[in-house]
């Protein structure tokens, strides 16, 4: 899917550039000092990306964890709730107790907040980075960039998926 991507990237730029300036005409030359410094930035994109959603998964379960402990010590009777077999359950309902339940709403609502906040860094950087680079270095490098984050992106799936 990158690649088929890239190479709408290319065509479209194409159609937008004078006929003998076009990318797919003449192509991106990986050797020119600006195109080959923006495929190393591109190829460490992925790896800031995945940096930034990794510090926001363990922020978002440090709150969470934090939830969990507000509730064992402030709702009575939840612990003895939550350690109790389903038979132990049972018995005890039978036996006219009540059963005490976390407070759910509040866990997700915080794991809701978080995942929505979290994700903004993300979010801007994937998408603005290739926008910047654009208007401040040109198209070449774009193209550079798109290289080197498709090619570190492929590295990185398969080392993550292991």
């Amino acid at each position: 899917v990158s690649l088929a991507l890239f190479g709408a990237f290319i065509t479209r730029v194409s159609v937008a550039m004078p006929a003998d300036e076009a990318l797919a005409v003449e192509g991106v030359n990986l050797l020119t000092p600006m195109v080959f410094a923006t495929v190393l930035f591109g190829a460490m994109i992925p790896y800031w990306f995945s940096a930034l959603t990794m510090r926001s998964v363990g922020e978002a379960a440090n709150e969470m964890v934090k939830e969990i402990a507000r509730q064992w010590s402030d709702i009575p009777g939840l612990k003895d709730s939550a350690t109790m077999s389903l038979s132990e359950r049972h018995e005890h309902v039978k036996a006219g107790g009540t059963l005490r339940k976390p407070d759910y709403e509040r866990c997700i609502a915080i794991s809701t907040q978080a995942s929505l906040r979290e994700m903004v860094a993300p979010g801007v950087l994937v998408i603005a980075t290739p926008i910047v680079v654009g208007f401040l270095f040109g198209v070449q490098s774009v193209a550079g960039l798109l290289t080197g984050a498709i090619v570190s992106s492929v590295q990185l799936a398969i080392s993550m998926s292991n």
